[in-house]
């Protein structure tokens, strides 16, 4: 069992955003344990009933309304039952199961590592801070503009020629009253709504974003490893006296084994997340994009860093370990679409041009390890 007493380094800025998603899963314990699920529960069955509505005025649109107004309302529908589903993703246990992977590989980090590697996981988790409060602040902020905007034209509005005032609404759902006549009442009811469905479209998506961001930043550090493997071997066997050819070995076979813990991780994450990206796949933004190729991308460094090392002076039994690493490189990592098809970076790239059509320094991150 992993202690409570851990804290997450690299997902403690997007963690507290998740918690009042009421998605995370907190290790709490006693009355604070159900009133965390109490919280959760709460929310998730008032987004629920609201999801109700959306299907009530779908079919009311579908028995009288245009194509383009059926259209509109069945993909309303069909949005915020895929968004229910994400919302039990998260909730999921394989969720924390990926989150004791993350806690366990940085304890192995803070503990075993040199400082240049910690600099270099320290590095990526703020690159990834950056990443999320960007995202985090568009979405806030352009939700937030979709929820006052019905309000501000609402006070705009002026009375046609029978004394009617338009009034306008966030989502045209239904409601068991007359929404006319209790107007704020159904403006509060749709803004609270809207503001849970937004916490768990943009913070879930940091969230998720964030976990790959670690993958990334597990092989940049690894990859270091492999680059500076004969430094380390030289000052391993001048510190503790055991000789250079077994130095070489036990530095190479740790690296092996960090990257079958990446390997690891990167299996559970597609377990978990598989049917996460197959909804994901159609609605993916420009920044999604980046950071999913940059992830699939990573595995392909370890070579390039291995051929950029001494690996010509280490011992001959380290050599041939190293073989096998560049071997295992050359098979991509992927993440399933749902029951379809594995996510590589050819179809990645191909349902997403732009990712690699914008100029070299806003691709930069995800170039640099090719």
């Amino acid at each position: 069992m992993v202690s409570t007493k851990r804290e997450h380094v690299h997902m403690k800025y997007v963690k507290p955003f998740v918690i009042i998603s009421g998605i995370w899963p907190l290790r709490v314990k006693g009355f604070a344990k159900f009133l965390y699920h109490i919280y959760f529960y709460t929310i998730f069955t008032f987004f629920l009933l609201n999801v109700g509505t959306v299907y009530i005025t779908a079919k009311g649109v579908a028995a009288k309304g245009k194509p383009t107004e059926i259209t509109d309302f069945t993909a309303n529908a069909v949005f915020t039952t895929l968004l229910i589903f994400k919302v039990l993703t998260y909730k999921s246990k394989r969720v924390q199961e990926v989150l004791d992977l993350i806690l366990k590989s940085e304890e192995d980090i803070f503990k075993k590592y040199n400082s240049e590697a910690k600099n270099i996981y320290m590095k990526n988790a703020a690159d990834t801070q950056f990443l999320a409060s960007i995202f985090i602040f568009q979405g806030v902020f352009v939700s937030s503009c979709a929820q006052i905007f019905p309000l501000i034209m609402t006070f705009m509005s002026k009375p046609d020629e029978s004394g009617h005032v338009e009034k306008y609404y966030i989502v045209p759902n239904w409601e068991p009253f007359d929404k006319y006549k209790y107007y704020y009442t159904t403006f509060i009811i749709q803004l609270l709504y809207t503001c849970i469905a937004e916490t768990y479209i943009v913070f879930g998506c940091a969230f998720f974003l964030s976990i790959l961001k670690h993958i990334t930043g597990q092989f940049k550090m690894l990859q270091y490893r492999f680059a500076s493997i004969y430094e380390d071997a030289v000052n391993m066997s001048n510190m503790t006296g055991i000789s250079f050819s077994e130095a070489c070995n036990v530095l190479v076979k740790d690296c092996i084994r960090h990257h079958q813990d990446i390997i690891k991780l990167v299996e559970q994450i597609d377990k978990t997340f598989g049917k996460y990206i197959f909804i994901e796949y159609g609605f993916t933004s420009f920044g999604l994009s980046i950071v999913v190729l940059e992830f699939l991308l990573s595995n392909y460094g370890l070579t390039r860093s291995i051929f950029a090392s001494n690996w010509f002076k280490i011992d001959i039994s380290a050599q041939k370990l190293l073989v096998f690493v560049i071997m295992r490189a050359q098979k991509p990592l992927t993440l399933s679409i749902g029951p379809f098809r594995k996510l590589g970076v050819d179809s990645m790239i191909a349902a997403n041009p732009d990712v690699v059509s914008q100029p070299k320094k806003q691709c930069r991150n995800v170039t640099i390890f090719l």
